[in-house]
């Protein structure tokens, strides 16, 4: 059984280098065919002499080929854990990066940015959407405290001391005319003094003389009636300097002031106020009709709103109120009702709802636009926070506002919505009364927040 395993054995290994050889003469390499292998009788190749040579190479290669692919495979662990190394080395560096300037929620805008944007910072407040009510408002001056200033005489315009702007206080000479009116009626005055004084002086003597029964009576009673008649004239002459502006003290010193005085006019300041119009200047000549200043108290200072007929029996004194103004959307001003108007305006069928506002800095200009709202206190349930409608923004989660931390620097609240007004939204959250959120263009400051927290707060 054994030599007949060995004699198949045999007979495949001879059928096997036949195969080669002719394929080794197929390919074009019959000659290494040839002197690499010899067939022996017994059926058994044998290898030429080349074969150990060969066999060496073919370890060499293998043993080379293996030891090389093994060092490479010894090295690449250690390279790619290296690198490895370094990438997770440099990750973890952004991380910590990212941990220290990108905060969840944070949005920072430089102020170059800010400048292009439609972004206000506003106040909340706490309240209800149907316990307020809003009205157009417009800052209105206080007509009790502001005066139309024309001279009393024609004269022309020798000094002018103010200007449009300038805050002046009782008593402040605003300018000073040349008056020919003025003169005569300062000479009438004068000229009625010394009669008076002439008078007087006649009527003691005439007095003395009919005592001492030296002169008759008659010459004493008419020096008494001209005595009286003088006396009026000098009344008459001043009542006239005082209607022409003079003050009693002016018109007290005028004895003593020389001639070249007589025609000095001067325009005064009534009361403490700014100075709003000039219509005056050097050299010209104005009338009696001719307005050269206006001039007004600007603190207090009025802010009427427009209340509509329906709204009417909701509004009374003594409530708060809130003015916005369109050209201070950064500020709030809180007030309370003083005043509400009797008779509605037979055009626009509103009454006015007034409430008085402190401006010692007169950042409150009259004739400025914008919206009051009334809390008029009609309302089931608790207070919470109110905030603009166009400060809120909606995300998957929910709503958000911008809370204002520092200048360009906002953080995101989330919020819960409860109610809604045209205007306002009453909500739940990290806020309180006082605190500033951003409100206008906010869209921006959700997409830079969403650009912070892709690109991990920098990019690469």
């Amino acid at each position: 059984m054994r030599s007949r395993n060995h004699y198949s054995t045999a007979i495949g290994t001879v059928l096997s280098a036949f195969i080669i050889m002719w394929l080794a003469a197929g390919c074009g390499v019959g000659e290494w065919g040839t002197e690499a292998a010899n067939l022996e009788p017994d059926g058994e190749i044998h290898t030429a002499e080349a074969e150990p040579e060969d066999a060496g190479h073919a370890d060499e290669d293998a043993s080379g080929s293996h030891a090389g692919h093994d060092d490479h495979a010894e090295e690449d662990p250690d390279s790619h854990e290296g690198h490895d190394n370094e990438s997770e080395a440099e990750h973890e560096g952004h991380a910590g990066e990212d941990h220290e300037e990108h905060v969840e929620g944070m949005v920072h805008l430089p102020p170059e940015r800010l400048e292009g944007l439609n972004i206000s910072v506003v106040p909340v407040h706490a309240g209800t959407v149907d316990s307020t009510l809003t009205m157009p408002a417009e800052v209105k001056l206080d007509p009790d405290n502001e005066a139309h200033l024309v001279p009393r005489v024609r004269g022309i315009v020798r000094e002018v001391h103010v200007g449009i702007g300038d805050r002046v206080v009782e008593g402040d000479l605003l300018a000073v005319l040349d008056s020919r009116e003025l003169a005569g009626a300062k000479s009438e005055y004068l000229a009625a003094l010394a009669m008076r004084d002439l008078a007087q002086t006649t009527f003691a003597r005439e007095k003395g003389l009919w005592e001492d029964k030296i002169s008759a009576e008659q010459d004493y009673l008419q020096a008494k009636a001209e005595y009286q008649a003088a006396q009026i004239q000098v009344q008459t002459a001043e009542q006239q300097l005082h209607a022409l502006g003079l003050s009693q003290e002016e018109v007290d010193k005028l004895p003593q002031a020389q001639d070249t005085t007589l025609t000095r006019y001067e325009i005064r300041a009534p009361f403490d106020a700014t100075v709003v119009e000039r219509h005056i200047t050097l050299g010209e000549t104005v009338g009696e009709d001719d307005e050269v200043f206006f001039i007004a108290k600007l603190d207090p200072i009025w802010v009427m709103g427009r209340a509509t007929e329906r709204d009417l029996r909701r509004i009374e004194e003594g409530q708060k109120a809130i003015v916005q103004l369109d050209a201070l959307p950064d500020n709030d001003f809180s007030a309370e009702i003083d005043y509400l108007g009797s008779v509605l305006d037979p055009e626009s069928r509103t009454l006015n709802v007034r409430v008085v506002l402190p401006n010692p800095d007169g950042q409150l200009r009259a004739g400025l636009f914008g919206r009051m709202l009334v809390f008029v206190d009609e309302h089931e349930h608790e207070e919470t926070i109110l905030v603009p409608n166009e400060a809120l923004q909606r995300t998957d989660t929910g709503a958000i506002v911008y809370k204002t931390l520092e200048e360009g620097e906002f953080k995101a609240v989330p919020v819960s919505v409860l109610h809604t007004s045209d205007t306002f939204t009453e909500v739940q959250g990290d806020l309180n009364e006082g605190d500033r959120i951003a409100a206008g263009d906010v869209f921006v400051l959700k997409s830079e927040a969403g650009k912070e927290s892709m690109g991990g707060g920098h990019s690469h």
